[in-house]
């Protein structure tokens, strides 16, 4: 079931190949952790009672017996639990998902299960749309197309990862995501070349740059000129991001069970 998992999250909730490995490493600690805990085995790979994982996403989660375990890895813990709630949610309703191997084989062959559509809009997209959102919005802060040519004109027309001279395109030094916290803000946007840009992905521009100090310390400069502070490490904020992901996934339901219910009474 582990390689199920990590393909629904790759598929459905289009997490990176670094997260889903992260989340599949997660669940493998909480089984450890709660055996440690209750002196009970458990081996949640093997586990498909969604009454049970639930209570362990509650018991890992904000509030819980566990939350101190749940916040381990800037709460990767606690979102991994709560991720695989979701995937055994997605395969109780007859969700198919494609375990990606060199053998390319399905985990079922039944493929009219209820609801199950071919290339349908993952909900991931929803929660990570709100996540960019609200990140892109905090604070008071305006800027214009002219202020974006002038941070240009800071690394003098150059890509601030490499120094090389390209079609430029805005970059956010820290992405804005729920692990990363990036904002959209003038200080966190910096010139990057079509390669750089996607070679960095999902890293922040220590990870992406790393021994290269001198390129750190430029954008580290430009980022102090702004006034940008970082929001890494927030733990408060991070709390409150994971609350918004989840709901997203709970208004969805609830309204997909609404108009189900109205079609089937007319």
């Amino acid at each position: 079931m582990k390689n199920e998992f990590k393909s629904w999250m790759t598929e459905m909730e289009e997490k990176s190949a670094n997260t889903a490995s992260s989340y599949c490493s997660s669940i493998n600690s909480i089984s450890q952790h709660y055996f440690e805990q209750n002196k009970k085995p458990l081996d949640l790979y093997t586990c498909d009672d969604i009454l049970f994982v639930n209570a362990l996403k509650k018991d890992y989660g904000i509030g819980g017996k566990y939350e101190e375990f749940g916040n381990k890895g800037k709460g990767t813990v606690r979102n991994a639990i709560a991720a695989y709630a979701r995937f055994l949610e997605y395969k109780k309703s007859g969700g198919v998902i494609e375990v990606k191997t060199n053998k390319k084989r399905r985990s079922t062959n039944n493929t009219t299960k209820r609801n199950s559509r071919y290339k349908k809009y993952a909900i991931g997209s929803s929660q990570n749309s709100l996540i960019r959102n609200i990140l892109s919005r905090l604070g008071n802060e305006s800027f214009t197309e002219d202020d974006w040519k002038e941070t240009k004109k800071h690394f003098t027309n150059r890509c601030a990862y490499c120094g090389t001279e390209d079609k430029l395109d805005m970059d956010h030094a820290i992405p804005i995501n729920r692990e990363k916290l990036g904002e959209h803000r003038l200080g966190n946007i910096v010139p990057a070349c079509s390669k750089c840009n996607s070679n960095k992905g999902d890293k922040d521009y220590k990870e992406y740059l790393g021994s290269n100090t001198e390129r750190i310390k430029i954008i580290e400069e430009y980022m102090n000129s702004k006034n940008y502070v970082p929001l890494e490490d927030n733990d408060k904020l991070r709390k409150i991001l994971d609350l918004a992901y989840e709901e997203v996934s709970s208004i969805a339901e609830r309204y997909i069970t609404i108009i189900d219910d109205l079609f089937m009474r007319e």
